[in-house]
């Protein structure tokens, strides 16, 4: 059974989260995290700017967690968009700073 996408505030950002429920409990989710100068710091949002994470997020009722090789790929995805130019490295060290605590938050157990 799908889901009408919900629109989540996490640190100021406006997530989307929308996906389906199955009759066995099953959930397969995706969540879409906008790009945003506090993610990937200002230079960074400069080159990156109207991009989004897309993370998928599966499990059960019970216990849910995102699919850490998507959230990986992701990355890396806009890395290389952002690999020409200076602002690579500083935009990964802001990433790496922000985003885990932002889906730490995800996991229910």
């Amino acid at each position: 059974m799908s889901c009408t996408p919900l629109k989540i505030l996490v640190a100021d950002s406006e997530m989307t989260l929308g996906g389906s429920v199955g009759f066995d409990g099953s959930v397969d989710y995706l969540l879409e995290i906008p790009v945003t100068k506090n993610l990937v710091g200002r230079e960074g949002y400069r080159f990156l700017q109207g991009t989004t994470i897309k993370v998928p997020i599966r499990g059960n009722g019970n216990q849910l967690d995102y699919d850490r090789t998507a959230l990986s790929e992701a990355l890396s995805g806009l890395m290389t968009q952002a690999a020409e130019s200076a602002a690579g490295k500083v935009i990964q060290q802001q990433v790496d700073k922000i985003l885990p605590g932002l889906l730490d938050g995800l996991k229910v157990h």
